[in-house]
């Protein structure tokens, strides 16, 4: 639609240790240049047998993300979908 902002898609960003074999995950958000949220995050050894693929959410960044966002409302439905939950925010 014309005249609509559309929101940008999370980020994944890794940060892999060669040396230790083990790597971060970490899934941002980007309202603008200056504000970022980190909507969740994995640890993954590569060393064990047994590797877990676990995200943990970022609980308090979402929840400031979606205070940031809730003049918006087509922002907010999508950082809704993109965690896999409905949260509603309280004013």
């Amino acid at each position: 639609m014309e005249g609509v902002d559309v929101p940008e898609p999370p980020c994944l960003f890794v940060k892999y240790d060669c040396l230790l074999n083990v790597a971060n995950i970490f899934i941002e958000l980007y309202i603008n240049s200056s504000t970022t949220y980190c909507l969740a995050s994995m640890y993954i050894s590569f060393n064990d047998d047994d590797v877990q693929y676990l995200w943990k959410l970022e609980h308090r960044e979402i929840n400031e993300a979606q205070l940031d966002m809730r003049a918006n409302s087509l922002e907010l439905d999508w950082l809704n979908k993109s965690v896999g939950k409905r949260v509603y925010v309280f004013i």
